[in-house]
C-alpha cells in the first residue's frame, strides 16, 4: 500500500488536499426587515412607521449589539438604529433599505412603504 509522507494513503490524501483546496468556510450572513411585516407596506403622510430586522449568520439569528444597522428611507431619512421609526412627510411611494454588517460581511433587505395623503 503506497503512503504519503505524512502516512495518509492516497485515497485520503486526496480527500484531504480537496479539502484544503476549497478553504476555510464562509459565514454567509442574510437580513430580512420584519416591521413592517407587509410590502408593500400602507402609511400616512406625517404618521410615524415602525422598521425592524434581524440579521442571520449562517441562518442563525445573530445576538444583539453584534451587527450594525444602517436604515435609508428612500427620502433622504436616514437611521442606524434598530428598531427604529420614520415619518414620511410626503405622499408617494419609497424603497426603504436596511443594511446590516458584521465584520467583514455585509448584507442588505428592501421593502416599499407606500404613503398617502
Amino acid at each position: 500500500m503506497a503512503r504519503s509522507c505524512c502516512g495518509l494513503g492516497r485515497l485520503a490524501l486526496v480527500v484531504c488536499l480537496v479539502a484544503l483546496a476549497a478553504g476555510p468556510a464562509l459565514a454567509r450572513m442574510t437580513v430580512e426587515i420584519v416591521m413592517p411585516d407587509t410590502d408593500p407596506c400602507q402609511a400616512q403622510a406625517g404618521a410615524e412607521v415602525g422598521f425592524g430586522a434581524i440579521a442571520y449568520v449562517d441562518g442563525e439569528e445573530t445576538p444583539p449589539g453584534l451587527v450594525r444597522f444602517e436604515w435609508d428611507f428612500g427620502d433622504t431619512g436616514t437611521s442606524d438604529e434598530n428598531p427604529t421609526g420614520h415619518a414620511y412627510a410626503e405622499a408617494g411611494t419609497y424603497i426603504c433599505t436596511v443594511v446590516a454588517y458584521w465584520g467583514e460581511e455585509r448584507a442588505e433587505d428592501t421593502v416599499t412603504v407606500q404613503v398617502g395623503k
